[in-house]
C-alpha cells in the first residue's frame, strides 16, 4: 500500500515545488494592473486628442477624447455601440461602430515620444448589410510638450470628405 501512495504523493510534491518556483520567477508585464503602484520618478501626462472632420475644407464636426498617462505607459479610451446586424438565415453578429484610440509614450531627449493608434467608425447608412465607414490609423512620431502634432489625415474616397487626427500633450499636475 505505501508504495502506490508514494507513487501518487511523490509527483505531486515535485509538480507543487516545480510550479511555485515558475510562478514566483515569472512576475507581472510592465503595463499588468498589479504593477499600477504610483511611481514618484514617473511623470504623468494628458494627451487631448481631436478628430476633424472636413467637408470641402471646412470642418463640419469636431470630437475631443483625453487621457492621462504616464510616461512608460500605455493607455487606451473607447467609446461606441455594438451594433446588431442581421446576416444570412437570420443570424446576427454584433459590429463594434464608434473611437478606440490607444497611445503608448516615451520620454526623449528630443521630445516626447508618441506611439498611436486609432480606429473611428461609423455606420454610412441603415442599409442591412449596414455600410461602415472607417477611418484607421497606427502611427509613430514625437511631439513637444504643449504644440498639437496631427497624426495622420485621410481623404474618404469618391467624395470632398476628410479625416484628421491631431494630439497635444501636457504636463499633468500630480
Amino acid at each position: 500500500m505505501k508504495s502506490y501512495r508514494s507513487f501518487f504523493v511523490i509527483p505531486l510534491l515535485v509538480m507543487f515545488c516545480l510550479y511555485g518556483r515558475l510562478g514566483a520567477q515569472q512576475g507581472n508585464p510592465p503595463d499588468s494592473p498589479e504593477n499600477s503602484k504610483l511611481d514618484p520618478a514617473v511623470t504623468p501626462y494628458h494627451a487631448e486628442f481631436v478628430v476633424t472632420e472636413l467637408e470641402d475644407g471646412k470642418k463640419v464636426n469636431t470630437r475631443h477624447f483625453s487621457m492621462n498617462i504616464n510616461a512608460g505607459r500605455r493607455q487606451s479610451v473607447k467609446i461606441g455601440s455594438r451594433v446588431p446586424v442581421e446576416f444570412h438565415g437570420g443570424e446576427l453578429q454584433y459590429l463594434d461602430i464608434g473611437t478606440d484610440i490607444t497611445c503608448h509614450l516615451e520620454e526623449r531627449q528630443n521630445g516626447l515620444g508618441l506611439e498611436v493608434s486609432a480606429q473611428i467608425s461609423s455606420m454610412a447608412d441603415h442599409t442591412n448589410p449596414p455600410v461602415v465607414r472607417q477611418f484607421r490609423i497606427e502611427s509613430s512620431t514625437v511631439a513637444a510638450v504643449g504644440k498639437p502634432v496631427i497624426i495622420g489625415t485621410a481623404d474618404v474616397p469618391d467624395s470632398t470628405h476628410q479625416f484628421a487626427l491631431e494630439v497635444t500633450v501636457t504636463k499633468a499636475k500630480p
